[in-house]
């Protein structure tokens, strides 16, 4: 299947003494976007804030969004597919800021994966907590019956 993708960070992340809501993810940002004319974007450093008007621009340009997003820090991944494709969420996990998306046109179809591996500090256990996060991502890809559509996107 012939589809354009665009993968970008958003690097929404709350600084001490404010609160996800003092963040605004804007219509201008959409736009910056949209302007790549993608098939597919996805997007990691995703936070649920005053998105409003952002998810809106994607709406009336005629894409779907669906976002994974951990419970405590309502950060994650956040995907915009055309309305023209179908899609099903395969599986997510959202504490290591991972979404599969099957994404499909008539018969045709990719299995697109996003991911981030998450990072703190640089220290030695930081790189043990990396490790854990890619292990798991690898097992869950070799654990999958048919990896020739397969497109992994994101932030390792």
């Amino acid at each position: 299947m012939d589809v354009k993708i665009v993968e970008t960070s958003l690097n929404l992340r709350i600084e001490r003494g404010h609160s996800r809501m003092d963040y605004v993810l804007s219509k201008a940002i959409a736009e910056r976007q949209l302007a790549f004319e993608a098939d597919v974007y996805t997007n990691v450093e995703y936070m649920e804030c005053q998105n409003e008007e952002y998810l809106e621009a994607f709406d009336k340009a005629g894409y779907q969004c669906v976002s994974c997003v951990d419970e405590v820090r309502h950060r994650g991944i956040l995907c915009a597919v055309k309305k023209e494709y179908d899609f099903t969420v395969v599986d997510s996990m959202p504490e290591s800021h991972m979404m599969h998306l099957r994404i499909a046109k008539g018969e045709s179809y990719i299995d697109l994966i996003t991911l981030r591996i998450l990072v703190a500090g640089g220290d030695f256990k930081d790189f043990q907590g990396r490790r854990e996060q890619w292990k798991s991502i690898v097992e869950y890809i070799d654990g999958l019956e048919d990896t020739s559509h397969l497109v992994v996107t994101g932030d390792f």
